[in-house]
């Protein structure tokens, strides 16, 4: 007899379910939370398949860019002055060991988190609804901004040594045929992009692995196939709130921030001290826990063997690299929390402005350089921009939004970084405020000329600091400091240089003709024009006359209009979002976690309000047509009605209790009949499994 279980069951994979001798189709409630990892992104006719999660959502490659450059404007302040030497020199050796000794690493350790949760380091707020408020109030107190590192650091920590325990085997290191028997992803000589269909044809994969281009997406299938071997127990432990460990490190870890907070109020060096320490030695220890597991299976070379064409193409990795910005930050934050942006000086006058100054220019010249890389990385894996900048779901606001303004405000505390917020942070927030925000709110579709403008303006402005580095008036300013300033010459012209090869001169012409023929949006220009302006003569004033204090009323100006225009215009635009989507009961942490009932939480759609609302929105707009569409649905029915036929066939021969038999037919027939409307026009809506809102 045609069930629910048995149309919710057509849904998924046929693999995943077995026959017995009659050919009925058994399923089990409970294996529905991993089945829904494995079902196509896109049927046979192009309609997407919303139930598994989407990898290749792009306001992660948006949110990206804002977590990797903050992540490398860390980093670079150790290039800027070497703070244990009394002349303040630069130190490109310190950056590079930084560089391979720790950013690597975590590179490779991000990869389990990502991989494990298959969500991507951003998308792990949704699971700690306390994100939501604390990420609004990075705004507002820096501390809370400290505090909430601590939270998302520790959560990671968690979850690696759970990935860990459970499978501690490097995905790249995986290619095995049955990976392909539960997730029909298409993997081929074909681009992705091309692939409108995830059937067996399509498949093509290299069981000797030598071939890495074939393997491009061994990891996603790696994780896909961890996940549907789990057991329904443990993976159900994996899902909930945190658990008495996790509470146990998370109290560990403010207390820590108590104690560096009391011992910062006498010595300052100290508490930063203890800070790094805390970080380094955490990084550490996850490094040589995934290490010592590679080991024991495959040994240390096979940990490691891995291409960089994998490392480029594999769009999982791209996703969950942002998970740098929770365990790199946190020595920013320590830097916030404990001391000044501004370097430590020996002495007072001009050069000591001037090195501070020197320090914003190589940091905004990387940021911009990384903004622009990471673009080229993530472009290369897109045939057009259409493809490169859509953005799925309703709810990333809520967790863009509040880490990419926290950002701003985390470096707006001190003066001397309001160059740098004007032409690195302000510039991405703002952008990526009018893209999402203004983009979705009118049309729902994201206009390309809003990058397009960035990557030009960004392009434009690496040339101006390449130019204004190499005039002789800013040398003379500094005499006792050339060695400092030829080190950035050459800094500056090699990012040039690297920026031009990998953006392109064709691509830079295309940018000019497409500007020509196109007009900015007035808010865009106004924020683009405010932000020159302001920064731009505040930086000549202070580099042409040596004062400092003329310049400060200009800067008050842009921190009160960055404040005011961008913060209060996305508060505005934010809750307006979520009015018109219907969304603000989300943002309660009761609605975040589902059902309480833990049998009803085993469905995946139920536990993230996201599946829900989007499942919703799907059967309300297409009314069941496109499930349809799906041929394994068809198939099911097909199968359904050739097993009543032979039930009823073998009911009309057996002349046993007629009255029985009659019913039975009946039964049977009325079946048939829905499963024939089912195929000829659309399922009844009764029949369809939707799942209902808990709060």
């Amino acid at each position: 007899m045609v069930n629910i279980n048995n149309l919710s069951a057509a849904l998924e994979k046929e693999e995943l379910y077995k026959t017995d001798s009659t050919g009925s189709i058994h399923d089990s409630i409970h294996s529905k939370s991993a089945v829904t990892f494995s079902v196509s992104d896109e049927s046979p006719d192009g309609v997407q398949d919303d139930s598994k999660f989407q990898w290749k959502s792009q306001w992660q490659h948006a949110m990206f860019f804002v977590a990797y450059t903050t992540t490398w404007l860390s980093l670079s302040k150790f290039a800027c002055v070497d703070k244990s030497s009394t002349e303040k020199r630069a130190s490109v050796i310190q950056i590079v060991i930084m560089f391979l000794f720790f950013g690597l690493p975590v590179l490779f350790t991000q990869i389990f988190i990502g991989q494990f949760t298959q969500r991507g380091c951003f998308v792990l707020g949704e699971m700690m609804p306390i994100a939501y408020g604390l990420g609004i109030f990075l705004l507002l107190n820096t501390f809370i901004g400290a505090v909430l590192n601590v939270y998302y650091c520790t959560f990671l920590l968690y979850y690696v040594f759970v990935a860990i325990y459970n499978h501690p085997v490097p995905p790249w290191m995986l290619c095995l045929r049955q990976y392909l028997d539960v997730t029909p992803n298409c993997v081929g000589m074909r681009k992705i992009d091309e692939c409108k269909s995830c059937d067996s044809p399509n498949l093509a994969f290299n069981d000797s692995c030598y071939d890495r281009k074939l393997n491009n997406l061994s990891a996603a299938l790696f994780f896909e196939y961890m996940v549907l071997t789990y057991n329904e127990t443990e993976h159900t432990q994996l899902l909930n709130p945190p658990s008495i460990k996790f509470i146990v490190h998370l109290i560990l870890s403010v207390v820590l921030l108590c104690i560096l907070i009391v011992k910062s109020l006498k010595d300052l060096d100290g508490a930063v001290r203890i800070w790094n320490l805390f970080c380094f030695s955490s990084l550490i220890l996850m490094i040589i826990a995934i290490l010592f597991s590679t080991m024991r299976l495959h040994g240390i070379h096979e940990f490691f063997n891995v291409s960089w064409e994998t490392l480029l193409s594999l769009r999982p990795w791209l996703n969950s690299v942002s998970t740098n910005i929770f365990i790199l930050k946190l020595h920013e934050a320590g830097n916030i929390l404990f001391g000044s942006y501004t370097p430590v000086t020996v002495n007072t006058g001009l050069r000591t402005t001037y090195i501070c100054w020197i320090q914003l220019v190589l940091y905004a010249t990387i940021n911009t350089f990384l903004f622009i890389l990471l673009d080229f990385l993530l472009c290369r894996l897109n045939t057009t921009i259409q493809s490169f900048i859509d953005l799925p779901e309703e709810l990333y606001a809520i967790v863009l939004y509040p880490q990419a303004l926290g950002l701003l405000a985390a470096t707006s505390v001190w003066s001397s970084l309001f160059f740098l917020i004007a032409y690195g942070t302000t510039l991405q927030t703002a952008t990526l405020q009018i893209i999402i925000i203004e983009g979705t709110l009118s049309s729902e579709i994201i206009n390309p000329s809003y990058f397009i403008y960035t990557r030009f303006f960004i392009l434009v402005f690496i040339i101006a600091v390449c130019i204004l580095l190499g005039t002789p008036q800013f040398e003379s300013l500094l005499p006792y400091y050339h060695s400092y300033i030829n080190i950035c010459k050459l800094c500056a012209v090699f990012l040039f240089l690297c920026v031009l090869v990998l953006y392109g001169f064709q691509r830079l012409s295309d940018d000019v003709f497409f500007l020509q023929h196109n007009r900015p949006p007035f808010y865009y220009k106004l924020l683009w024009f405010i932000c020159l302006l302001t920064s731009g003569l505040s930086f000549l004033s202070i580099i042409v006359t040596g004062s400092y204090s003329g310049p400060r009323i200009l800067y008050h100006f842009l921190i009160c209009f960055m404040l005011f225009t961008i913060v209060g215009g996305f508060l505005v635009m934010f809750f307006k979002y979520l009015k018109m989507k219907d969304l603000l009961s989300l943002l309660r942490p009761a609605d975040t976690w589902g059902p309480s009932d833990p049998d009803v939480r085993l469905d995946r759609r139920l536990f993230n309000p996201r599946y829900e609302v989007r499942y919703r929105r799907k059967v309300e707009k297409c009314k069941h047509k496109c499930l349809l569409n799906s041929t394994v649905l068809r198939k099911t029915m097909e199968r359904e009605l050739t097993l009543i036929n032979n039930v009823m066939l073998e009911i009309e021969e057996n002349e046993e209790n007629t009255k029985i038999k009659q019913v039975e037919i009946e039964q049977l027939r009325q079946h048939k009949n829905i499963m024939s409307k089912c195929l000829s026009e659309r399922i009844p809506e009764d029949l369809i499994f939707v799942p209902k809102r808990h709060s």
